[in-house]
């Protein structure tokens, strides 16, 4: 049996009926690999209500994992490759995929380097998030491109002034990255492979200049180096990052010249 023979309806109506606000298909009846008899994998979110999977009345065969609750190692790969049940909140949706997805990739590459994860989790926002998001990147960079980050000499020899500006450049390319992995997840672009991809699905789509995408993809990777390996980055590399930060004001107006377009 696979996902297109599953009784797709009855699902959703046992879980509209627990108030879940979206679910997704995962597992091997989406990837087609479900042998006769093979559970059908769910994963269904409730606003953060968190009720236990087993309280949920769900038609026999359903093995229902409620989002809400679950560890990063499942909700990222329902993030990633979950198949769309119903959606009845497409901004929690939307947000959840998009963090999720941020999250679990952040994770891996942290354990690829044998280090945990900087991420503490995120709440969900409503639908206001892109812009708020572009506004806080901008203010970092106007902190980034004030006198005092921008004197490399004086930046160089103060450590105080230096991990203020390591601080800023995460924030703000941390920003691009939520911002990026929100419209992959609202526009259905992906998924991405990880959170450089993000960046680069983005100029496959045409919101961004494949060059500028391409150069952002560079950034996420060069924040993943300050996150994960921050007692090693050499100096210099981040006082030369501060000569790229017109990349990053192109994402912003990039993106809010986008939203406008679209409406």
């Amino acid at each position: 049996m696979s996902a297109k023979d599953i009784d797709r309806d009855a699902i959703a109506q046992s879980l509209r009926a627990a108030g879940a606000r979206f679910a997704l298909l995962h597992g091997s009846r989406v990837a087609g690999t479900a042998r006769e008899g093979s559970d059908v994998d769910v994963a269904a979110h409730f606003g953060g209500r968190n009720p236990a999977a087993w309280e949920i009345d769900v038609p026999r065969g359903v093995d229902l994992a409620v989002l809400d609750s679950v560890p990063l190692e499942l909700a990222g790969r329902v993030a990633l490759h979950g198949e769309l049940l119903f959606d009845d909140d497409p901004p929690l949706r939307v947000e959840w995929q998009a963090q999720t997805r941020l999250m679990y990739f952040d994770e891996e590459t942290g354990r690829s380097r044998g280090i945990g994860s900087s991420w503490k989790g995120a709440a969900v926002v409503d639908e206001r998030r892109v812009p708020l998001l572009l506004q806080r990147i901008s203010e970092d960079l106007e902190y980034l491109t004030s006198g005092t980050a921008l004197d490399r000499e004086a930046l160089r020899a103060d450590v105080d002034r230096l991990a203020a500006v390591k601080y800023y450049l995460v924030t703000a390319i941390e920003g691009c990255l939520g911002v990026a992995q929100h419209l992959c997840a609202s526009e259905g672009w992906g998924p991405p492979s990880d959170n450089a991809d993000a960046m680069r699905l983005l100029g496959a789509h045409r919101m961004l200049e494949e060059d500028l995408a391409a150069s952002l993809a560079s950034a996420v990777r060069f924040r993943n180096l300050l996150v994960h390996e921050y007692a090693r980055i050499d100096d210099e590399r981040v006082a030369a990052y501060l000569d790229r930060l017109n990349e990053l004001k192109a994402f912003v107006a990039s993106v809010a010249a986008w939203m406008d377009r679209k409406g």
